[in-house]
């Protein structure tokens, strides 16, 4: 088994060549064969003092630490507004002023004796009629100032209780007013409201043609018609024309003049190029072009 770190070899079983350190110190105290006590701590540099008992115990004040200065980029934390507990939560009510503190006067006790000072001088004939009577019995009893400081929480009471209702009526008159300030609020919203419903279905009503589906319907409708009328203008020509026919004159007996026909075939041509551009137009359409409507 190893050796304790705070014993130390004997003398004679030291190696040879060892250096021989001298035995650490012992306490005078102590028994014999007992371990020697261990080496001394460090000294602190929160301890300065020339007691070796002191080494390395920190000392320790009454005084409560003060926190150390740390210098942080962040800004201290703001302290808290003191909050005045008579102050008025709404404006315009006064607020309750501060009472002082109450201080009961104690009931006499039966050892004391008490009696008024008007009938503590009373002869005994003259006191008889009292006990006779329990309301003057009951009387004797608000004469002593105990009774009169019994009766101040419930005049404070009552006192607190009459500025509480002011304040309360005085609430009431402010929420009534303000109720009546929201209810024309509220009218003149509703008319508001319905006025623009008007306005709304008015314009609703003004851009319907020109909503998409209303648009692709005439579009659709236009193309039938320019295919109806090319159709016409080519059935009427071939068929040959009678003496109204704006393409045979009569003259020549039923026969277009080159100009006639260089006329149709031009008519026929623009007929036709409307009807590619609205097909073009349709077609976009249906692919989700939305440029080729507008």
């Amino acid at each position: 088994m190893s050796e304790s770190f705070y014993t130390s070899p004997p003398a004679g079983t030291a190696p040879p060549g060892a250096p021989i350190s001298p035995p650490p110190p012992t306490s005078p105290t102590s028994a014999v064969g007992a371990p020697p006590p261990p080496p001394p701590k460090p000294i602190s540099h929160l301890s300065q003092s020339a007691d070796p008992s002191r080494s390395g115990t920190p000392i320790l004040s009454s005084a409560p630490a003060v926190p150390s200065k740390v210098d942080s980029p962040r800004p201290p934390p703001p302290l808290p507004a003191e909050q005045h507990a008579t102050s008025s939560p709404v404006p315009g009510l006064r607020p309750i002023p501060p009472q002082d503190p109450y201080q009961p006067i104690p009931p006499p006790s039966i050892s004391e004796r008490w009696l008024p000072s008007n009938v503590s001088n009373k002869p005994l004939n003259e006191l008889q009629p009292l006990l006779s009577n329990p309301s003057l019995v009951a009387s004797l009893a608000s004469q002593h100032p105990s009774y009169a400081s019994s009766l101040i929480p419930l005049e404070r009471a009552i006192q607190q209780n009459v500025q509480l209702a002011q304040q309360v009526a005085q609430l009431e008159s402010q929420i009534r007013s303000l109720r009546d300030d929201t209810a024309q609020l509220l009218l003149n919203h509703t008319s508001l409201h319905t006025q623009w419903r008007r306005k709304q279905t008015e314009m609703d009503d003004a851009l319907a043609p020109w909503g998409p589906r209303q648009m692709y319907q005439r579009l659709a409708s236009s193309i039938n018609e320019q295919e109806a009328l090319l159709k016409a203008m080519q059935e009427s020509f071939l068929e040959g024309g009678t003496d109204s026919d704006a393409y045979y004159g009569g003259p020549n007996n039923g026969k277009a003049s080159e100009k006639e026909v260089s006329e149709w075939v031009r008519r026929i041509r623009e007929g036709a190029t409307v009807l590619e551009k609205r097909r073009e137009m349709r077609a976009r359409w249906d692919e989700g072009r939305v440029g080729g409507w507008r």
